[in-house]
C-alpha cells in the first residue's frame, strides 16, 4: 500500500488550500479556486519566481498584495482560503486515516501522463486510494454508454480480461455499463485496474469488491473531487479527459451519435489528441461509433482479441491489426442498422435534458461572434444541464464562466437571462447574481451508482 502520511509538503498544502472543498457549503470563508483561476495564479506565481508554498509564508502573503485581481479572482479571497489551516489539518488527517493519499500538481508522484497530456486541463489536486504505480502503467482506457448493447458489452468483457492476460491496466470511469464491465471483468481475470471518478470516491472504495482488489494491489481510485463528494453534471464531463489521459489510447465501445458523455468525451479527445481513439466497428455499428469514425477514429474489431495479437504492441502501431485474418467479417457494412438496444440515447451523465447536451467548449464552437441572439437561444437547451449546477447558491455569471477555460463571458450571460427568462433562475440585484429557483433547487444524484457503501470509517476494514 502507499504511504498514507498527514504530511503534505508545502506547494501541496497550498494547493490544497486554494482549491479544495472542506467542511459544508455554510462553513466556506470563500469559494475554492476552480482549476482555471488556479492556473491564473500558478501561471502570475511563476512570473514572479515564486511557488505555491511560497504563499504560506509573511513575504509570501505581502507579495499577494500586488497580484491583479481578476474577476472573482482577488488577493482577499486567496488570502481567505489560504488561512483555512485547522480545516486541511482535518481533511487531510481524516482520509489518509481512512487509507487514501492526496497529491497535488506539484508532487512528484503526480501522474505525469495527466501533466504532459492535459497541461493546464490538469486538474490542481487528486484524491486516490491504491497504488501510485498503476497510475503510471501502460494502460487502455475502455469508455462507452451505461445503455450498452449486450453485443458490445460482451467485447467490452473480452477484451478487458484480454488486457489482464497481457499485464496491460485497465483504465475507466466506474459507471454503470460499460466503465463498469471494463473494471470488473478485468479484475476478475486478475488483472489490475484504474478507476477515475467523478463522485463517490470514498464510497466505491469501501465496497467489499474493490476493496479487496486495493489490498490487494491491483486497484487504484481517484477523483479530482472531495472523496464524498455528489454526482454533478459537470464534475462526469470534467472527469472524462482524466480517463483518456491515463491510458496509451482509448477504446470506445458504443456512442450515441451527437449527445451523451461518451460522445461529448471522445470528440474532446480528438480535437485535442490526447491519445489515439479507437472505436469498435462490429456490425450492426451505432450510429455514433460510425460518426467517430468518420471524425478519425481507428476502426477495431475481434481481431484485437487474438492470440496473435499483442496489446502493448498494437496500441504502439495500430496498423498490425490489417495482417491478423478476421474471425468473421466484424467491420461496418454498408447499410448495416444498429439493432434494437443500440439506437438508446447515451445517459453517461443523467439529466433530464442530457440526452441532447454537448459541454460547454463545444457549444461555444458553434456560437460565433456573429450569431444572433435567436440562434444563441437555440443553444440553451444544450448547456442549461451544466449550467444549473453552478446556480445552487448565487453566482455571478464571471464566476460561473471562471470553470471553463474556453467559453466567453458574453455566453454565458445570454444562457443566465434565458434560464431567468424561462422561470429556471433568480437574479439578484446588487450584486448581481444568479441562483435556481426554489423548484429547480434539487440537485440530481447518481441513480446508478455502481455500488453500495459500508458503514466502515476505515476504507480497509474487513467488516461489511
Amino acid at each position: 500500500m502507499p504511504d498514507t502520511s498527514h504530511h503534505l509538503a508545502p506547494d501541496a498544502q497550498a494547493i490544497f488550500l486554494l482549491c479544495a472543498h472542506m467542511g459544508s457549503k455554510k462553513d466556506q470563508v470563500a469559494e475554492p479556486l476552480s482549476t482555471g483561476e488556479y492556473n491564473r495564479l500558478a501561471d502570475w506565481l511563476n512570473k514572479s519566481g515564486m511557488r505555491p508554498g511560497d504563499l504560506l509564508s509573511s513575504e509570501g502573503a505581502d507579495a499577494l498584495a500586488e497580484f491583479t485581481p481578476h474577476n472573482e479572482l482577488t488577493p482577499e479571497r486567496v488570502q481567505q482560503l489560504l488561512d483555512r489551516g485547522a480545516a486541511l489539518a482535518f481533511e487531510v488527517e481524516a482520509w489518509t486515516n481512512a487509507g487514501g493519499w492526496i497529491l497535488a500538481r506539484s508532487d512528484a508522484r503526480y501522474p505525469t501522463k495527466l501533466k504532459e497530456r492535459l497541461k493546464h486541463r490538469a486538474p490542481p489536486l487528486l484524491y486516490g486510494v491504491g497504488p501510485h504505480e498503476l497510475l503510471a502503467d501502460g494502460a487502455l482506457s475502455i469508455v462507452g454508454s451505461r445503455d450498452a448493447s449486450p453485443a458490445a458489452l460482451a467485447f467490452v468483457q473480452d477484451i478487458a480480461a484480454h488486457c489482464a492476460r497481457e499485464g496491460l491496466t485497465v483504465v475507466s470511469g466506474g459507471a454503470r455499463g460499460v466503465d463498469k464491465q471494463a473494471m470488473d471483468a478485468a479484475l476478475d481475470a486478475g488483472g489490475t485496474v484504474v478507476g477515475s471518478l467523478a463522485n463517490g470516491l470514498a464510497q466505491t472504495a469501501r465496497t467489499k469488491r474493490y476493496r479487496e482488489a486495493i489490498v490487494d494491489e491491483r486497484l487504484t481510485l481517484i477523483s479530482a473531487f472531495h472523496p464524498k463528494s455528489r454526482f454533478i453534471v459537470w464534475k462526469a464531463m470534467d472527469r472524462n479527459k482524466h480517463i483518456y489521459a491515463l491510458g496509451e489510447g482509448t477504446l470506445v465501445a458504443h456512442a450515441a451519435k451527437g449527445s451523451g458523455g461518451t460522445w461529448a468525451g471522445a470528440t474532446e479527445n480528438l480535437r485535442h489528441a490526447w491519445v489515439p481513439l479507437f472505436v469498435l466497428a462490429e456490425a450492426p455499428v451505432p450510429d455514433g461509433n460510425r460518426a467517430l469514425l468518420e471524425k478519425g477514429g481507428i476502426p477495431v474489431d475481434r481481431r484485437l482479441l487474438s492470440d496473435t495479437v499483442a496489446l502493448r504492441q498494437w496500441l504502439e502501431d495500430p496498423a498490425i491489426l490489417a495482417d491478423v485474418e478476421p474471425a468473421a467479417d466484424a467491420l461496418m457494412a454498408d447499410g448495416a442498422e444498429a439493432g434494437d438496444g443500440q439506437a438508446v440515447a447515451d445517459r453517461d451523465t443523467p439529466g433530464p435534458l442530457f440526452g441532447q447536451q454537448l459541454t460547454l467548449e463545444e457549444t461555444a464552437a458553434r456560437y460565433a461572434v456573429g450569431n444572433t441572439k435567436d440562434e444563441a437561444l437555440a443553444l440553451f437547451p444544450l448547456v442549461w444541464p451544466v449550467l444549473r449546477e453552478f446556480l445552487h447558491e448565487p453566482r455571478s455569471a464571471r464566476a460561473v464562466c471562471g470553470h471553463f477555460s474556453d467559453v466567453r463571458l458574453a455566453q454565458i450571460r445570454d444562457w443566465l437571462t434565458a434560464a431567468v427568462e424561462q422561470g429556471l433562475a433568480i437574479r439578484q440585484e446588487r450584486p448581481v447574481r444568479y441562483v435556481l429557483r426554489e423548484n429547480e433547487l434539487h440537485a440530481t444524484d447518481d441513480p446508478n451508482s455502481p455500488v453500495e457503501a459500508t458503514e466502515s470509517t476505515d476504507l480497509f476494514s474487513q467488516s461489511g
